[in-house]
């Protein structure tokens, strides 16, 4: 995959990558609810040399002091002084030790579920270490040579020491937001949807032209930013020399798809109709009854159905200049179009273009005409005027039911009005 490619994948699969993220600050601000907090206290001890010319040698030793302060010898006095339920094993990771460089302190560390239990331990830790190291630096011949005195009692945290907060709900939202963007990117890769021109590249031939909605400034220009504005220059030119009746058909047979190429005939019909070219749209009959008659109209829209028989197969070849498929981005997989496209040509029909619609629409974007043209189309009364549009979104070759009919104001109209 290509760098486009892994933005493709961000860009299609949002949901995923958004929902993940989410989910991990989410369990991440659990973990913090259900965590103890953790409080932190220290108490300090200087280590002095007791008796002449032994400096030297209290600098050599107090390096080795601290780990002193987590022995069983420190530890197991503390316990039974401080009366902890806790074992040994506990209450020596609660404990730590540390000498700074170049001084001769030794600084007693030690946490607890509440700010007096942490003090309460550093101080009896400090107490009962300076005790067993003067007892360890005793000797039968005399006293220790070092004298360890608590110069800095630990006084209880105000605020906990743990977990970290912010620490935890950033980890969180990391790990969500990498997890979803791989899951984004996996959806991508196992995918059969299409969604954008070289989806559809990969089923199409190479000469069928693929129409979408660019991205960017060139969304907005007239020329190239509605697929319903360049099929309505292609149709405008068929018309030229005869009636042109064309199909508009989904690759799916789900109803919203339907309605997508309904609403999308609607609009190609309104472009038409702003170019001065008579078009209309309507139900395919595969018996012939409603041709095209020259003067009447000259581009006639007709909305299908994949799952149409076989006598309407039939028919579209005999009576339609082509057919136009119609998809919505990310609706249709890519074993419909290319099933569709077996049908088409085992019957001998041509496509004529393959229209790519956004995935996010209303009823403006939907056939990806611009706003100032789709904007103007109201829902009318079934008797509307001369200006009506009939789009049928039924089924080719079933049972017709009523049309939906829009009332069609482009902007030549208000201008001559």
């Amino acid at each position: 995959m290509e760098f486009k490619d892994y933005l493709n994948a961000v860009r299609r699969h949002w949901p995923s990558w958004v929902a993940a993220t989410v989910l991990g600050v989410v369990l991440a601000a659990g973990l913090l609810q259900l965590s103890t907090p953790k409080y932190e206290a220290r108490a300090q001890v200087f280590v002095a040399s007791s008796s002449t010319g032994t400096s030297q040698i209290v600098g050599q030793r107090v390096k080795s002091y601290p780990d002193v302060a987590s022995t069983r010898a420190v530890l197991g006095p503390v316990i039974s002084r401080l009366q902890l339920d806790a074992p040994f094993a506990e209450v020596r990771r609660q404990v730590s030790a540390s000498n700074p460089v170049d001084t001769s302190q030794i600084v007693i560390t030690a946490t607890g579920s509440s700010p007096q239990q942490a003090a309460d331990l550093a101080n009896a830790v400090a107490e009962e270490f300076t005790q067993v190291v003067e007892e360890l630096e005793s000797t039968d011949s005399g006293p220790s040579p070092v004298s360890l005195t608590v110069t800095d009692p630990a006084t209880e945290p105000a605020s906990p020491s743990g977990p970290a907060t912010t620490y935890v709900l950033a980890l969180g939202f990391m790990v969500g937001l990498l997890l979803g963007l791989a899951l984004a990117i996996v959806r991508s890769r196992t995918s059969t949807a299409l969604h954008d021109e070289s989806d559809v590249r990969g089923v199409v031939d190479d000469t069928v032209p693929v129409l979408t909605t660019p991205r960017g400034r060139a969304r907005r220009s007239p020329l190239a930013g509605s697929p319903a504005g360049a099929l309505a220059r292609r149709l405008e030119l068929m018309a030229e020399e005869r009636p042109v009746r064309i199909l508009l058909l989904s690759p799916s047979s789900a109803p919203m798809e339907r309605r997508a190429a309904a609403e999308f005939a609607a609009a190609v019909v309104e472009e038409l109709r702003a170019r001065e070219v008579p078009a209309t749209t309507g139900e395919h009959d595969p018996e012939g009854v409603d041709r095209i008659q020259p003067g009447d109209v000259r581009v006639r829209i007709d909305v299908g159905d994949p799952l149409a028989p076989l006598r309407t197969w039939r028919g579209v070849a005999r009576e339609s200049a082509g057919v136009v498929l119609v998809l919505r981005s990310g609706r249709v997989a890519a074993a419909e179009l290319r099933e569709v496209g077996t049908v088409l040509r085992t019957a001998d029909i041509r496509t004529l273009a393959v229209v790519v619609l956004p995935r996010r629409r209303n009823r403006s974007t939907a056939a990806g005409a611009p706003p100032s043209l789709t904007a103007l189309m109201t829902a009318d009364e079934p008797t509307g005027g001369p200006d009506a549009i009939e789009v049928t979104p039924e089924r080719i070759g079933a049972r017709p039911g009523p049309p939906l009919r829009y009332k069609a104001t482009t902007q030549g109209q208000k201008a001559r009005r």
